[in-house]
């Protein structure tokens, strides 16, 4: 049976092997979130200033062939469900920061062709 863990592990350990660093996501009010690269030093003291103030663990994601993948409980609520999508958000500027820029430029551009009507 495919748990929870697994999908966790997996990614992690994947995100690694392709030299990626997975990430470890608390979450808070809003779009108060924290990135906790795994494989360098865990800042304990902070994390659990962060616990007192509200935050708390959302799930894991990384970058895994390219795409960005999570891994969360299935009972996630809307708290972590909110924290891993602006997790995703600061993860996406990081890794593909001059590609959104091209593409948000490249969306606001006018559209000049014109339109035939049958």
């Amino acid at each position: 049976m495919y748990s929870l863990l697994d999908s966790r592990n997996r990614l992690i350990v994947e995100t690694a092997r392709n030299g990626e660093t997975p990430f470890v996501v608390f979450g808070g009010e809003g779009a108060n979130i924290r990135l906790i690269p795994l494989g360098e030093p865990i800042d304990w003291a902070a994390l659990e200033q962060d616990r007192e103030n509200g935050m708390r663990y959302a799930g894991v994601i990384g970058v895994r062939n390219g795409h960005i993948e999570t891994a969360t409980s299935p009972h996630a609520g809307s708290h972590e469900l909110s924290a891993m999508l602006f997790a995703g958000l600061a993860l996406s500027r990081q890794v593909f920061g001059d590609e959104l820029d091209f593409l948000n430029r490249l969306w606001a551009l006018s559209d000049t062709r014109e339109v035939h009507h049958a």
